[in-house]
């Protein structure tokens, strides 16, 4: 069912690049919309580049089912939303249900208006219980966590706890758990390279090292971060801001313009860079556009604000009067 369903998504999806959501539709799913993704932000430059197919599927309840999967038709995600966009995490509603690209499961969140609440339960890719961890309005609760081969760490808040990168088994973090709570010497390992840092009842008081770590960009987080009032009006942004070069246009030069940028943990844009340009005047302008850009809802890890790397294509087409 699954193979199936995806082979009708890839003969539906274009394989161009994407420089504003693209509509899906065919006989099957008329109330679709699918996008190639890189990551759960970010749409990928082409089906090529893409990890995975991110369905948007409108129900009778006023809600958008989000079906993920990936390149093989294997599910990745699935979960509800109120908000018609590829950052559907601020308004997720219910139970969301993560996948390995083995068919394990990843995770089980439930989110009440885009905020995890109650237990979240997490798994390693061999399908083993992992971590549970319990969100409420006084914070993260570390309830219970076990090692790959099912041994008890922590039972009740208490004991050791084992935070792994699962695309890195390589990083990895460990240390002891108080009522609930991150407390006493931690250790932080980073490829060959081993960090400690001291909390006290899930606040940092301690560790020259993590200062430096913890300003680092993150790629993958618990909540991405997004542009106010969501991604169409990023789009809307982009599109009533940009000017198209006069000498490109007296040339008609076209193409996309693929930046990245950062998402300071204060909403704020930084590091702007160019990935592919097609003439310097193109990413300058859109550069300058991106540089423009209201404060954005940052990206969360364990409900703290990170600094998170954001990438979008710009296209810059001529519209040719009929």
């Amino acid at each position: 069912m699954h193979k199936i369903l995806f082979v009708l998504i890839l003969c539906s999806l274009s394989v161009t690049a994407f420089s504003q959501p693209r509509q899906y539709k065919n006989t099957t799913r008329p109330d679709s919309v699918g996008y190639y993704m890189s990551d759960d932000k970010t749409m990928a430059y082409n089906e090529s580049s893409a990890k995975f197919v991110r369905l948007l599927i409108k129900t009778d309840s006023n809600m958008l089912r989000v079906n993920d999967y990936y390149m093989d038709g294997t599910p990745r995600l699935v979960a509800k939303t109120t908000v018609d966009s590829i950052n559907f995490f601020p308004g997720a509603r219910g139970i969301c249900y993560e996948y390995y690209p083995n068919g394990k499961r990843k995770s089980i969140r439930n989110f009440n208006k885009g905020v995890v609440i109650g237990d979240m339960v997490n798994y390693y890719s061999n399908g083993g219980l992992h971590t549970i961890e319990n969100y409420s309005k006084q914070g993260i609760y570390l309830k219970q966590c076990l090692d790959t081969v099912g041994n008890v760490l922590t039972d009740n808040g208490n004991g050791k706890w084992i935070r792994v990168n699962e695309d890195n088994l390589n990083d990895r973090m460990t240390g002891s758990v108080i009522n609930g709570k991150e407390d006493g010497p931690w250790k932080l390992y980073v490829a060959d390279t081993t960090y400690t840092i001291v909390y006290k009842q899930g606040e940092i008081i301690s560790g020259k090292e993590f200062l430096k770590i913890k300003e680092s960009v993150f790629g993958k987080v618990d909540v991405s971060p997004s542009f106010p009032g969501g991604e169409a009006k990023f789009f809307n942004f982009i599109a009533q801001n940009v000017k198209y070069p006069e000498m490109g246009r007296e040339n008609n030069v076209q193409g996309k313009v693929i930046l990245t940028f950062i998402i300071e943990k204060d909403g704020t844009i930084t590091d702007i860079k160019v990935v592919r340009g097609i003439g310097r005047s193109f990413e300058q302008e859109a550069i300058r556009v991106i540089s423009k850009s209201p404060k954005w809802m940052p990206g969360l890890i364990n409900g703290r604000p990170v600094r998170v790397q954001y990438s979008v294509p710009i296209n810059f087409s001529i519209k040719r009067e009929q």
